[in-house]
């Protein structure tokens, strides 16, 4: 058994401990009850300490071990996120250009038909050969797929229905903490027990 699964079972051992001794005092009926439930809560904080402290031996390098991971990949995903931008902008350029050719020309056939200078048939004729983007395009190791996707940005806040609204709490908070009580808010108390160990 290594020196670390000691302390980890030596921490569990006492854990199970402390959840024994709280589920004796979970009823407070007594001011001797109650001080016996103080000095079991220290008691439970203490351990808790012990259990955060095992857990950072071995979290903190983990974190750190993953940090290092992240920041010696982070370049190459970005150099890989940039072709992907590169190829994917003119994809969707070329697509606009073969979009924009097709409206002029379908323009220019409709003045044509309106000028009497070609027949409505004729028209959809050649309309029917304008190039047009394919959505889906297969290739030889998988497949393109170009569609339209909403996306919005709220440009006045003030217009937009209260239901969309996110409340800042950290600086609700603040506020509340400072003595300022803002409208639209409610404020109550909650009894909180706090606990210290040496």
């Amino acid at each position: 058994m290594t020196e670390q699964t000691k302390e980890v079972s030596v921490v569990k051992a006492e854990v199970s401990r402390v959840v024994k001794l709280a589920q004796e005092h979970s009823k407070i009926v007594t001011e001797p009850e109650l001080n016996e439930a103080n000095e079991v809560l220290v008691k439970v904080k203490a351990v808790g300490k012990k259990v955060k402290e095992e857990k950072a031996k071995q979290y903190d390098p983990a974190m750190a071990t993953v940090k290092a991971i992240r920041e010696f990949w982070a370049p190459i995903e970005a150099q890989y996120q940039e072709a992907e931008a590169i190829i994917k902008d003119a994809i969707v350029g070329y697509a606009r250009k073969l979009a924009e050719v097709a409206a002029k020309k379908e323009a220019e056939l409709v003045a044509k038909v309106e000028a009497g200078k070609m027949t409505m048939e004729k028209a959809v004729e050649k309309m029917e050969t304008l190039p047009v983007m394919e959505t889906k395009m297969e290739t030889k190791k998988g497949s393109v797929k170009i569609s339209k996707v909403k996306k919005f940005e709220v440009t006045d806040l003030a217009k937009l229905p209260l239901e969309y609204h996110i409340a800042n709490e950290t600086k609700i908070r603040q506020a509340m903490h400072a003595g300022q009580e803002l409208p639209g808010v409610r404020y109550w108390e909650e009894e909180m027990v706090s606990v210290g160990t040496r």
